[in-house]
């Protein structure tokens, strides 16, 4: 869970950083400093596809991106500086969501621990316990009788509609727990609403 929340918000937060110029102003800086002392920079080239290449990028993306930009040294230098400096913020912030997450969730799990111990609260998880399981096995049980009512309507079915017949009493008038959830079906009133 951690990992995930962290991996959803990791960039919303490297631009909060980046917005208020918290942690990223130094890290740019850096990065900039070593663009411009690269042979590259001091040379002074203008063409970007040699300048890519003295940085050491592929000759691919050198001629990709000289394809789409005109710039001089300095401005690619300063773009370079600030995606270079936002992919570590990104990762930065990842690192920063993930422990704090998971620390926080390790304290809430100690918390639930605490609060656990108290008899009353496990008195009403042991009931609320009880009564969700409950629900669960009727929704099961109601979405059962849904499919075996499905199949009963299919004629390759036939023997399975004569013993769903036979053996939940449909066409007497005796009391049954399955004939009443058979007949009683939230699933099968509810689409008969719609359909």
């Amino acid at each position: 869970m951690a990992l995930i929340l962290a991996f959803i918000f990791c960039s919303r937060l490297a631009d909060l950083f980046i917005a208020n110029n918290i942690i990223v102003g130094g890290i740019r800086e850096n990065i900039l400093t070593n663009i411009q002392n690269t042979e590259a920079f001091k040379s002074g080239a203008t063409d970007p596809t040699k300048f890519f290449e003295e940085l050491g990028f592929p000759n691919i993306i050198a001629n990709l991106i000289n394809n789409s930009v005109d710039m001089d040294a300095t401005t690619i230098a300063n773009n370079l500086a600030d995606g270079i400096s936002r992919m570590f913020m990104v990762v930065i912030s990842f690192l920063i969501l993930f422990f704090g997450i998971l620390i926080g969730l390790l304290v809430l799990k100690l918390i639930v621990k605490l609060i656990r111990q108290a008899t009353l609260v496990r008195v009403v998880d042991g009931i609320l316990g009880v009564g969700l399981y409950g629900l669960l096995s009727i929704i099961t049980i109601y979405v059962a009788f849904f499919v075996l009512s499905l199949l009963m309507q299919i004629p390759a079915f036939d023997a399975l509609r004569n013993f769903m017949i036979t053996d939940m009493q449909l066409n007497t008038d005796k009391f049954r727990l399955s004939k009443y959830f058979y007949e009683n079906n939230i699933l099968i009133n509810f689409l008969k609403l719609f359909f």
